[in-house]
């Protein structure tokens, strides 16, 4: 348990950083450049075999362990993420360009908001089935999903947390509907990450194994 809780912490840290260039780039007027930057943490994450719940929950099985070991994941990769957020919030440029980049989400109609949160969890997904099935060898069609999924302005709920706390504001309504939509970001995120899974395993022939 104590090694899947930093896992989970230094996976939240890693997607959180990911963030910070983001918006650092997006600042310096080089978005192009941060959606490049962000697939460094998921290619760290995958490398060093970190706990991040956008790559490990279309794996679930409906079992209480599974469950549990997923929630305390989803928990820590929050603090990870979290922590570098309160960094970012200090940094005037940052806050409040996150800040503007969470208050759009509220602009979107929630139907949408959730889809976006299914085809982000769908090519999560499917960057950790490329990655396993090219047994670690290929990178770069994880560089590709991750600019795929930032560019399509697809929502992913671990970054989402980090740019929640880094233009964490006081403004009637940022917090509490800030929290409504991440829990939608990790329903949408789930489903899609579940759905992509099923239908590989469906159409896998286990016998060519």
């Amino acid at each position: 348990m104590r090694q899947n809780i930093f896992k989970s912490i230094l996976a939240g840290l890693l997607i959180g950083i990911a963030g910070f260039a983001y918006l650092f780039s997006c600042v310096k007027g080089y978005p192009i450049l941060g959606m490049f930057l962000f697939s460094l943490a998921l290619i760290s994450i995958f490398i060093l075999q970190q706990n991040l719940f956008t790559g490990k929950i279309g794996f679930a099985k409906p079992k209480w362990e599974s469950i549990s070991f997923l929630l305390v994941i989803l928990a820590f990769n929050c603090i990870g993420a979290f922590l570098v957020g309160v960094v970012a919030r200090f940094i005037p440029d940052l806050h409040d360009y996150a800040k503007t980049l969470f208050l759009a989400k509220f602009d979107k109609p929630i139907w949408l908001e959730f889809l976006n949160a299914v085809l982000c969890g769908f090519i999560i997904h499917l960057s950790v089935l490329l990655y396993r099935k090219s047994e670690g060898k290929h990178l770069l069609p994880i560089v590709m999903c991750i600019m795929c999924f930032i560019v399509s302005g697809f929502e992913h709920c671990i970054a989402d947390m980090f740019y929640f706390m880094a233009g964490i504001t006081t403004e009637s309504g940022y917090i509490w509907k800030g929290v409504l939509y991440l829990l939608l970001f990790i329903a949408g995120n789930s489903v899609g990450s579940l759905v992509l899974n099923i239908i590989y395993e469906l159409g896998f022939d286990k016998k060519k194994e």
